[in-house]
């Protein structure tokens, strides 16, 4: 059975790397609790998504070059500093390097793009949305981008109330003179609005002076940092990413959009008693997703045993498990398997 197991868990990393060789795969680079949110939504929604996780920094070597360059879509968040990544100020050839990959670009994080760092915008200031909701620009009003999504007295309702901001940029004169960028949706009808959505086009200088995308680059504010957060106690994973099924769906119809895939209703609601769990394959932590509160569990191996028990909000260490297939049930009725690797 163990046998089975190990041919099984090959099988799977074989077809991984299969895909990724075929330049399908989106790379996420960023390993917070967000970033896990944000996977577990791709894949849920079907994507194979691999993590260049705390690794592209500085000026990279040809090998992550070109693991940028083969993927469909790189997506970049927040990961510690975001001048590890791109000091655009002081390391000569990032601001080019960065503008060079070749996959569309879908930034989670206002940080990278300031004029200091990638060079996206003419500007280093950074601001909290001020809203949980946002509307679309006349700039956007016929993007792909707002396909399925429903507008709520005029606006989308992006994030869930009273958890935090999101990170964003406000709209001032020198963002926009000059400027590739076309800012979709922002956070009020007021005169002080922060940008929420924004494309800048390939083959265009993001703004006079700076450097040349080599395809699409985007803009989605979901990402929290430390001026946005506040000190709220998130039940589990999907809170952190903050997002309602509207901000879910913005999500999903920006990397659709980037790809070239068609735009489709990918949001959908657990109905049934099966647990979501995430990453799965799993080697150190199984994020529970749709908890709404604290349960105790068991996981329990092939052989009818329990081998590990607790009590969790929505992740749990599995590090010490060996690899095989698993079952986590809860004392609220609900299961799902998994394997361990």
């Amino acid at each position: 059975m163990k046998r089975k197991f190990t041919l099984t868990l090959l099988l799977c990393l074989s077809m991984f790397a299969g895909r990724v060789m075929a330049g399908e795969y989106i790379m996420l680079i960023g390993s917070s609790v967000a970033d896990s949110s944000v996977e577990q939504i791709l894949t849920e929604a079907g994507y194979t998504v691999y993590r260049g996780t705390g690794t592209y920094t500085g000026i990279l070597s040809q090998e992550k070059l070109d693991s940028l360059n083969k993927a469909a879509l790189v997506i970049f968040s927040r990961n510690g500093s975001s001048a590890a990544h791109g000091d655009g100020s002081s390391t000569p050839g990032i601001v080019e390097q960065w503008a060079d990959v070749e996959a569309p670009i879908l930034s989670l994080s206002v940080w990278i793009m300031r004029s200091n760092r990638w060079q996206w915008i003419n500007s280093t200031t950074t601001a909290c949305l001020q809203s949980d909701t946002i509307y679309i620009t006349e700039t956007g009003a016929d993007h792909p981008i707002f396909t399925n999504i429903s507008l709520v007295n005029g606006g989308i309702p992006f994030t869930q109330p009273g958890i935090t901001r999101n990170e964003s940029t406000p709209v001032v004169p020198e963002l926009t003179t000059n400027s590739n960028i076309k800012i979709l949706a922002v956070d009020s009808k007021t005169d002080d609005q922060r940008v929420a959505i924004a494309e800048w086009e390939a083959g265009v200088e993001f703004y006079s002076g700076s450097a040349v995308p080599s395809s699409t680059r985007m803009f989605l504010a979901i990402s929290e940092g430390d001026n946005c957060k506040q000190e709220t106690i998130r039940p589990n994973v999907m809170s952190a990413f903050n997002g309602t099924d509207q901000g879910k769906q913005l999500l999903l119809n920006s990397v659709a959009y980037l790809m070239g895939k068609p735009i489709i209703n990918n949001v959908k609601k657990v109905t049934n008693n099966n647990l979501s769990l995430f990453p799965n394959p799993a080697s150190e932590y199984l994020v529970l997703s749709n908890l709404k509160s604290t349960v105790n569990y068991k996981i329990i191996n092939v052989n009818g045993a329990v081998v590990l028990k607790g009590q969790t909000t929505g992740r749990i260490n599995v590090s010490s498990l060996p690899s095989g297939l698993y079952m986590i049930v809860t004392d609220n009725a609900l299961s799902g398997k998994f394997l361990k690797q």
